[in-house]
């Protein structure tokens, strides 16, 4: 790999296990890479040059570290939390940064996106205006979604069937609101999705559209427990969506920047619901690296430290993925401890097998009910070759178990691939 980063310093916020092979490949390009968060013992640090236990909202800290070793970048790969402080943090030392306050503001509270949706014409999950008396409200039909404003993870996320509920699912969402605010739309059961866009010196390239599948427990959504690439919505959502997202993009004035925007397929039309700006935390882009030879983690690096990026490093990646079948399982587990993770397939010998990472490990609590906490593992497999893939996809989700300390099976239930045949 080209040493284009030799000596270069790299501060990288969080040390998630997720982020482990980012900071691998930084390192491969020559980059000393310092990684910190308030934790001791993050994953990611393990694979740093250097780290440091400095929470990523303290900014001041951060700013004194990054003068002291003369930092040469910045970056906030897929940290939700971290997006405010990464921007102060570059703001301060006159680094790249590719998103401002204002953009990811809209892109990180869910009533900011509602109306910057409605403003763009496009699609949204219909919202229910909250006040005091909405408990009151006997003309409300159920059942109804209600979460925070700010929310990430499904944390705070409460489907409302009647309303004795709504009370306890108001406190829930605002005891999770960093702003204290919520929101609540009408409930759709459809299929969903999502589409993910990189935009580089103003050009924005669709790099993937995927549907997204999830475990369901008496009628209520667990976790996500799987993608598929390409969407079998694609082609309507090229005709009917992408340059209404396009234009939305636009309307924000961003120049550079991964994003990813979340919908329902609900009645022949796409409702949005949930936006990101940054990368996704479950290494969707190791997909796109292997299918279009473009790796947005390396692309996001080399603006933290150069502050540009040619656009012919990105050719190949607007719909690449529509050549390929690609499958992201993921493995989940019940609340509980984790005592053994059993895997009992030689990964490296399916031949559409691409990469994985674990989230979890043996010893680690399950604590969070309903949110990404149930998350063991996930898995990619691509190919031209479909049926090569979900051939091996049930290779793996048959040979992978998670364990408590008493041997009990607290796995979850997988996605099922065969409805692809």
């Amino acid at each position: 790999m080209n040493k284009d980063l030799k000596d270069k310093k790299l501060i990288v916020f969080g040390g998630l296990a997720q982020q482990i092979e980012i900071i691998k490949r930084a390192r491969r390009r020559g980059a000393h890479v310092v990684c910190i968060d308030y934790l001791a013992d993050s994953p990611g640090k393990q694979y740093a040059n250097e780290s440091h236990n400095i929470s990523i909202k303290d900014t001041k800290k951060i700013i004194a570290l990054a003068r002291r070793i003369k930092a040469d970048g910045i970056m906030n790969y897929c940290i939700d939390p971290g997006q405010k402080p990464y921007v102060e943090v570059c703001e301060a030392l006159g680094l790249p940064c590719y998103g401002t306050q204002d953009q990811f503001r809209f892109l990180t509270n869910k009533d900011l996106f509602y109306k910057l949706c409605v403003d763009n014409g496009v699609g949204v999950v219909e919202r229910i205006e909250f006040d005091e008396s909405l408990t009151k409200n006997s003309d409300l039909s159920y059942p109804i979604v209600v979460k925070p404003a700010d929310g990430r993870a499904s944390r705070g996320f409460t489907i409302v069937k009647e309303a004795g509920q709504l009370t306890d699912a108001i406190n829930h969402a605002l005891n999770n609101s960093d702003r204290k605010e919520l929101i609540i739309q009408e409930y759709v059961d459809a299929d969903q999705l999502c589409a993910k866009y990189y935009v580089n010196n103003g050009k924005i390239y669709l790099s993937s559209v995927s549907d997204t599948h999830a475990y369901f427990k008496n009628s209520e959504r667990v976790c996500i427990n799987g993608k598929v690439y390409p969407s079998k919505y694609t082609r309507e959502y090229l005709q009917k969506a992408d340059h209404k997202i396009k234009n939305l993009i636009k309307s924000l004035g961003i120049y550079n920047g991964p994003l990813s925007f979340t919908a329902f397929y609900h009645n022949g039309g796409f409702k949005f619901f949930d936006p990101s700006f940054r990368l996704g935390g479950g290494e969707e882009w190791r997909l796109i690296s292997h299918i279009t030879g473009v790796d947005l983690s390396d692309i996001l690096t080399t603006y933290a430290i150069k502050g540009y990026v040619e656009d012919e490093s990105l050719d190949g990646l607007d719909k690449g993925f529509m050549n390929h079948f690609s499958v992201n399982p993921f493995l989940l587990g019940d609340v509980g401890l984790i005592g053994q993770i059993q895997i009992n397939c030689e990964l490296e010998k399916l031949q559409t097998y691409v990469g994985h990472h674990f989230a979890k490990k043996e010893g680690e609590r399950i604590n969070n009910y309903g949110t990404v906490d149930h998350v063991v593992a996930r898995f990619f497999f691509s190919s031209k070759n479909k049926d090569n893939v979900i051939e091996d996809v049930n290779r793996l989700l048959t040979s992978i178990k998670v364990y408590d300390p008493d041997n009990n099976d607290i796995t979850l239930p997988f996605m099922d691939v065969e409805s692809y045949r």
